[in-house]
Formats: C-alpha cells, sequence, structure tokens
C-alpha cells in the first residue's frame, strides 16, 4: 500500500499484527479512505468497526464468501515489491485464474 499511498491511490492501509511466542495473536488494519477498522484476537474472531448512517461507529464480526465452490471467488492479488518474488506471484495466479471467477491485482 505504501506506492498505492504516495500515488494518491486510496487503496492503502496501515497493518499491525503482534505475536506471542512465534504464534498470531492479534491483527489490526485501518484503511483511512473510507474509516474502517478490521481486527482480529485470536480464539474471538474478526470484527470490523465503521462510522454508521447514524454517525456512531458500529462494530460487526465479520463473515467468510458464502461461495461453496473457488469458481465463485473473485481472487484479489497485490504485486510483490520484490523483482525475486514477481515470478512465484505470478505462477500462482497462472494456477488459479482457469479456476476462479476472476482475479483482481490491487496493489
Amino acid at each position: 500500500g505504501t506506492i498505492n499511498f504516495a500515488h494518491d491511490m486510496p487503496l492503502s492501509a496501515v497493518s499491525i499484527g503482534v505475536a506471542f511466542r512465534g504464534t498470531p495473536v492479534i491483527g489490526v488494519i485501518y484503511e483511512p479512505y473510507h474509516d474502517e477498522l478490521f481486527y482480529a484476537i485470536r480464539g474471538h474472531g474478526a470484527f470490523l468497526t465503521k462510522m454508521a448512517r447514524s454517525k456512531k461507529y458500529e462494530t460487526a464480526p465479520m463473515r467468510v464468501s458464502k461461495a461453496e465452490a473457488i469458481e465463485e471467488c473473485v481472487v484479489c492479488a497485490g504485486s510483490p515489491p520484490n523483482p525475486r518474488s514477481m515470478a512465484p506471484t505470478l505462477r500462482g495466479i497462472n494456477a488459479l485464474m482457469p479456476r476462479v471467477r476472476t482475479v483482481r491485482m490491487l496493489g
């Protein structure tokens, strides 16, 4: 998201993760363009806090997609900043493309 931010593209976020003894225990992502805060706590689920129409912040549990097959899914991928990572990333996208609804490259 740093390149997107530097180019004034509203597709960036601040991400923070905490691990204890090598195990992820909490993750937080703040998306400033839509004033949304995503967070997950190990063993407690994932949540989204955002401004509601009532102009008050509301928090709701996040859910996984209702898609039952990979063919129904839209996959989002980013291009890696390290040129050595490009080939493996493209191999993965190439393997997914025939199986999913579509692939989007957003950053």
